[in-house]
Parts: structure tokens; C-alpha cells; sequence
């Protein structure tokens, strides 16, 4: 997104603003022509400023594993003291999904175990968290780090918590995590014919409508 901004704030702010305008124009029209042009590099300027720095990675707080790909985080900028009494506003909290893995939905077989690996090796600690856009769900992908500089995707697909993520005929990039743990039939890779996510939730739909069969 920032490159495809970059492209367009060059393309724009090195047009030549001084061509031909037409014999018939006049000075007026010439001078809202220039301001024009100068008015689309400030805006450009601004939005790549905006994007650059909504990318800027921070510091959180997990406070929710919701399955083993998806957690509720406060950045430490809104963080407040643990033992206040005082409770987190909830438009403080971001919902993550972490980027590059699919784990087993929270009804599928070993959905449950995933969620608890995670909520064992994050849950309360901080996180180093790059955000790298958001889904339809409306939740922030993002890539999650410990402070250490473990990252929780390779960790969870490495230790057969969960699958790289696939994209058509791509087997996504911790496709070498996945081959390790299928190799030491880790976690869910225990289970000789594993089902990846997506054909879970296309046979049985998300599990809310899971519970009511």
C-alpha cells in the first residue's frame, strides 16, 4: 500500500506543472491549475505520512486468546496500572488475527488445544506487534512477536498448533514450520488426515452453528 502511494506521489509531484494550458485560458485559470496540482502532492504527501506511520510496529498487553490465530490486545500506550480499578475502555483493545497461519477452528478437533498452547506461552505478557492490515472481519492482521523476538506464527505452525496459511496452490511462507512438525507428528499433526480450517468451515460453517447441530 505505502509503495503503491510512493509510485503516485512521484508520478504526480514530477509532472511538469508549468506546460501548455491553451492560448485561450486565462491567468486565473492557469494559477488554480498550479494550486491544484500543488493541493494533490500535499495530499498524497500527507496520506504517505499516514500510511508509514499507522505501520509503525508498538508494544501490547495480550488480554484474550480467542483460538489458537486470534487474540485481544491493549497497546501499551492504553495500558493502565494491573492493580487499578479503573476498567479498560473497549475501544482501547484490538482484535488480532495473526498473519501467515490458519489454526483449527475452537469446535474442530484440536481447535481447543491450540488456543490453550497460545494462551500458555502470551496470555498477559507483552507482545512486539507489527500490523499489516485488517481482514473482512474487521480484525487487524498482524505479525506477533515476543519481546524476545520469538515469532508466534512460526511457533504455532512449528509446534503443530497450527497450518501455514495457503493461498490457491502457495503453501504460504512457514510452509518449512509445517513440513517439521508433519515430520514429527507434532500437535495436530498427530492425526494422520488433519482438516485444514477452511474445508472445516465449508463442510460444518463457523462453529457458533457448529454448537447448535
Amino acid at each position: 500500500m505505502t509503495n503503491r502511494i510512493s509510485r503516485r506521489l512521484s508520478q504526480v509531484c514530477h509532472q511538469d506543472a508549468s506546460g501548455p494550458v491553451g492560448a485561450d485560458l486565462q491567468h486565473n485559470s492557469q494559477l488554480l491549475a498550479r494550486v491544484a496540482w500543488v493541493w494533490r502532492c500535499v495530499c498524497l504527501g500527507l496520506l504517505l505520512a499516514g500510511s508509514a506511520q499507522a505501520a509503525e510496529p508498538f508494544e501490547a498487553m495480550v488480554l484474550r486468546v480467542v483460538d489458537g490465530d486470534t487474540l485481544w490486545v491493549l497497546p501499551q500506550a492504553a495500558a493502565t496500572p494491573r492493580d487499578s480499578a479503573v476498567p479498560v475502555p473497549p475501544a482501547r483493545r484490538l482484535k488480532l488475527r495473526i498473519e501467515g497461519i490458519d489454526a483449527p477452528e475452537i469446535c474442530q478437533a484440536h481447535g481447543l488445544a491450540a488456543q490453550r498452547f497460545l494462551e500458555r506461552s502470551v496470555l498477559h505478557a507483552t507482545v512486539r506487534v507489527q500490523v499489516l492490515g485488517d481482514d473482512r472481519y474487521r480484525r487487524q492482521l498482524a505479525e506477533v512477536f515476543t519481546l524476545d523476538g520469538v515469532d508466534l506464527a512460526a511457533l504455532m505452525v512449528r509446534e503443530g498448533q497450527a497450518w501455514s496459511y495457503r493461498t490457491g496452490w502457495k503453501r504460504g511462507r512457514y510452509a518449512a514450520e509445517e513440513n517439521q512438525a508433519r515430520k514429527a507428528g507434532a500437535g495436530l499433526f498427530a492425526d494422520p488426515k488433519p482438516q485444514y480450517p477452511r474445508a472445516f468451515r465449508a463442510a460444518h460453517g463457523p462453529c457458533h452453528t457448529v454448537s447448535r447441530q
